[in-house]
């Protein structure tokens, strides 16, 4: 048998290999906390040079174009780049903005593929408040950091700050506050308010008359300055004549202010009622941008109140709601008019979006509330708005059939697409975006047409990182159609959101650095019991012969 010195080097082995799969054990967490570390490592990596803004001065209510080049400070290229632009402002009132999808971005100034500029056109909305205004320019990319080979998402944001000047829109009413009545005098209001973005300033109205309404007293009134959403007041006295006719008469006014662009004069009407009667509101769709609201789809709709009485409405507020099949997404929902002369309209817009199942009959609901001239008689009506929505086709994934592990080179996904709407979708474009650790090879596919209930499968094929763990992934199908109920040019896009399986390599061998630290283990565990049975075995015979 052995003797004292080889059980000792026996022992002191085995206190070796334990010390080493302790030491294999620990650096396990050590090992998850180095990935985790990488989080955030690969922001801000993008930046813009050569930005241009154009026009100068920007002036709400036209359009602005800007334009920019990108530079990577980083050493090495970015991978995936995804660039679009977004703000909390309501600057933009069509969404989404365009995006670019750039395979690579290398180090320095970016200039392949013929975009050595960006550049992106959206226009102002015309009551934009003066001020500046930011819009971020933001960058999602996948860059290499740390080990070689180890990719992680990066997030650049780039702010871009320019200064709108607003456009002050004056409204004109004279109210009376006396009873009329042809041959006598009345007291009015001269009421101006600002609807518009910019502050007009150092106003002056200048009451001309007319044959039969004349200004006595004052008739030029200066008004200061009036903010956006702001209004003035002025008292004034006018002569009706004996011939005034019953009914809404005009009086001209001579306006002038100036603003922080330059200075504005024009002649403008003011209707005056010689009576007071009776209004009557009626509201109607009058546009759409787009020209037409597509089942599944969004518009901004441009509404008119009008007042179709012949007496003035006084504080009136509209609270604007939508038909089961209606969403009303504009905060801009409710609003007050002051006064509303007969016969005089105010313009306003709400976004919609109609929901997902066609249905042609909808509607918005106009709950209307307001006074009459001499403040009495206070009057609630609802009031219907027929709204058409033109029929569309809407794409709908019902399942999503893949077999793909970790390390697939040029594997299959195929989706199973259905056009639940109702009408027929042609020169069908298919992209599929996905995100680490899937990577489309074959990202696009082509359908000539799909009918209304039709059904159809679309295959692409991707790979997989090796490094990439089996679950669950989101993956994204963007649509991109033509429809025969609209101009040729016109596209129309969509998006579906589903997700994609990654399973377990069928290979046979580890995959990942989780089955490489689990084999390592039993290693382990399989040295230690071999040295156990060993010394057992060895200790077995000195038991025996003393039992003898």
């Amino acid at each position: 048998m052995y003797d004292k010195r080889t059980r000792k080097h026996f022992s002191m082995a085995l206190i070796a290999y334990l010390s080493f799969a302790m030491l294999a054990l620990m650096a396990l967490p050590a090992y998850a906390q180095s990935s985790s570390a990488l989080a955030g490592a690969g922001d801000n990596m993008l930046s813009l040079s050569g930005v241009s803004i154009y026009p100068s001065p920007v002036i709400a209510g036209g359009n602005v174009t800007i334009s920019f080049r990108l530079f990577n400070s980083y050493s090495e290229a970015l991978s995936d780049v995804n660039l679009g632009l977004t703000t909390t402002s309501q600057i933009f009132n069509v969404s989404p903005s365009n995006t670019y999808m750039l395979s690579s971005i290398g180090s320095g100034v970016y200039g392949g593929l013929g975009y050595n500029v960006f550049t992106y056109t959206f226009h102002l909305p015309s009551t934009l408040i003066s001020g500046l205004y930011t819009i971020d320019v933001i960058a999602n990319y996948r860059v290499s950091v740390g080990t070689p080979g180890t990719e992680v998402p990066g997030e650049s944001i780039m702010p871009i700050t320019f200064y709108v000047h607003g456009k002050p829109n004056l409204q004109l009413n004279i109210l009376p506050t006396s009873q009329v009545s042809p041959g006598n005098t009345m007291q009015y209001q001269l009421s101006v308010s600002n609807s518009g973005g910019g502050t007009a300033r150092n106003i002056t109205v200048k009451l001309l008359g007319s044959n039969t309404v004349t200004p006595f007293g004052n008739d030029v009134f200066s008004l200061g300055n009036i903010a956006p959403g702001a209004q003035a007041q002025m008292a004034g006295g006018m002569a009706i004549s004996e011939s005034a006719k019953a009914g809404s008469n005009n009086i001209t006014a001579q306006v002038s202010y100036s603003t922080s662009i330059g200075s504005v004069s024009y002649n403008t009407t003011i209707p005056v009622s010689i009576y007071i009667g009776q209004p009557d509101i009626a509201i109607s769709a009058t546009g759409s941008t787009p020209q037409e609201l597509y089942a599944g789809g969004n518009a901004t709709l441009a509404l008119e109140i009008q007042n179709v009485g012949d007496g003035y409405a006084r504080n009136l507020t509209v609270n604007i709601s939508g038909s089961s099949n209606l969403n009303i997404g504009s905060s801009a929902r409710s609003f007050f008019i002051g006064a509303l002369a007969p016969g005089q309209s105010v313009a306003e817009s709400v976004f919609v979006s109609a929901n997902s199942t066609y249905s042609n009959n909808a509607a918005l609901y106009a709950s209307v509330h307001y006074l009459h001239a001499d403040y009495t008689n206070a009057t609630s009506v609802s009031i219907p708005v027929s709204i058409s929505i033109a029929p569309s086709a809407i794409f709908s994934i019902s399942n999503v059939s893949d077999s793909i592990y970790p390390g697939a080179a040029y594997s299959a996904v195929t989706f199973n697409i259905t056009n639940i709407g109702n009408i027929a979708a042609k020169q069908v474009v298919l992209s599929l975006q996905s995100i680490y650790p899937i990577s489309p090879i074959a990202g696009n596919a082509y359908l000539k047409e799909l009918a209304p209930g039709q059904s159809t499968s679309a295959t692409f094929y991707v790979s997989v990182d090796t490094t990439g763990k089996p679950g669950e992934y989101p993956v994204t199908l963007y649509e991109q159609w033509k429809q025969p109920n609209a101009a040729n040019s016109m596209q129309f896009t969509g998006s579906d959101s589903y997700y994609a399986t990654v399973y377990s390599s069928n290979s046979g061998s580890s995959s990942g650095s989780s089955a490489i630290y689990e084999t390592l283990l039993a290693v382990v565990v399989i040295i230690i019991l071999v040295l156990l049975y060993k010394r057992i075995a060895k200790s077995k015979p000195k038991n025996t012969k003393t039992k003898k």
